[in-house]
């Protein structure tokens, strides 16, 4: 059944719905830790969107930056792309990646980049049906321990 779908940029008094989501693709990083990515985030030039149903109720989310590259000048990266499992092969997804390939457009990016987990295939094949490609692979090095202990003071 075809939901109705709103999406609006949320703020830091959004801060709870996010972590929720935030928690559900991030298990293994306490919420006070995600607390604390995030608000340095929104000092970063980070924008988080929301897709709401019409009783409220949000459906997803999705963090955004704009950046610049050398490859693909003015692009939009989509940061923890998340739809609520409730409401997955509703439509919200495609509705969603669409108002976000617009704001793209709006903003004067050339490109859309996101990073996938390798094992979440399910995100993969939503994305191959949106249009998007692998280009390459993201590779990382960890150097610390970037969970570390929970005392943030």
């Amino acid at each position: 059944m075809k939901k109705s779908i709103s999406f609006r940029w949320m703020t830091p008094n959004d801060n709870d719905t996010i972590l929720n989501f935030a928690g559900n693709l991030n298990r293994e990083v306490t919420r006070q830790r995600l607390k604390k990515y995030l608000d340095e985030m929104w000092q970063t030039g980070f924008k988080c969107a929301g897709a709401f149903l019409s009783d409220g109720t949000c459906a997803g989310i999705c963090g955004v930056w704009i950046g610049t590259k050398f490859y693909c000048g003015r692009y939009l990266e989509l940061d923890d792309f998340i739809i609520d499992d409730r409401f997955r092969s509703d439509g919200i997804g495609h509705e969603f990646m669409t108002w976000l390939e617009d704001y793209a457009r709006e903003q004067g990016c050339n490109t859309i980049m996101l990073d996938a987990f390798a094992t979440n295939t399910r995100s993969h094949k939503f994305y191959y049906r949106e249009g998007y490609e692998i280009k390459g692979y993201h590779f990382t090095r960890v150097i610390s321990d970037y969970k570390g202990n929970d005392d943030l003071t």
